[in-house]
């Protein structure tokens, strides 16, 4: 049989009567006595309390969560489908995704998309590189920089930062 879903404070009542089901359901079944539990049928009350329950997240705003709706995958040749939509707290790693998406984002691009003349920084050492072009060596995505040097895509989306994108820049005419 599956747990009833409640919320944290309705869990804590639950527990607080932990020895008193009576009074429990007493307190539920008063109308004049208003509970946490009030919008929970009885018998959902019943069930939570000698099944068990599962607590629901609560959200606040400025929280970052994930909403998880239609395909969500694949079995075969079949999607794998939620009908009924899921949220959930993101994941720290799903924050900096979305984090760093919507910074390139608000610089006109996407995610680590490098262009000519874009300036990059490792903030370790300071060694600065414009980039001359993003292209293939040793069956691996580089970036170009100072006539043939380059270096690896995965290593600079590791240990470089953007100094400034090309079409910010004030030290090059972009008519030239």
């Amino acid at each position: 049989m599956k747990k009833v879903k409640v919320r944290a404070s309705q869990a804590q009542m639950i527990e607080n009567h932990r020895n008193a089901f009576e009074t429990l359901m007493l307190k539920r079944m008063d109308e004049n006595c208003g509970t946490v539990l009030d919008d929970v049928r009885v018998y959902d009350v019943a069930r939570a309390f000698f099944i068990g329950y599962e607590v629901e997240p609560e959200f606040k705003v400025g929280d970052w969560v994930v909403y998880e709706q239609g395909n969500v995958g694949q079995y075969g040749d079949k999607p794998i489908v939620l009908k009924n939509p899921v949220v959930r707290h993101a994941t720290p790693e799903e924050i900096a995704q979305e984090k760093e998406r919507r910074w390139w984002k608000l610089h006109g691009r996407e995610v680590w998309e490098l262009k000519q003349g874009d300036i990059l920084r490792r903030p370790e050492d300071e060694h600065t590189m414009v980039v001359t072009s993003v292209g293939r060596a040793e069956d691996m995505t580089v970036v170009n920089y100072e006539g043939d040097d380059y270096v690896y895509f995965c290593d600079v989306k590791k240990e470089y930062k953007v100094s400034s994108f090309a079409e910010n820049r004030l030290d090059v005419n972009p008519n030239e």
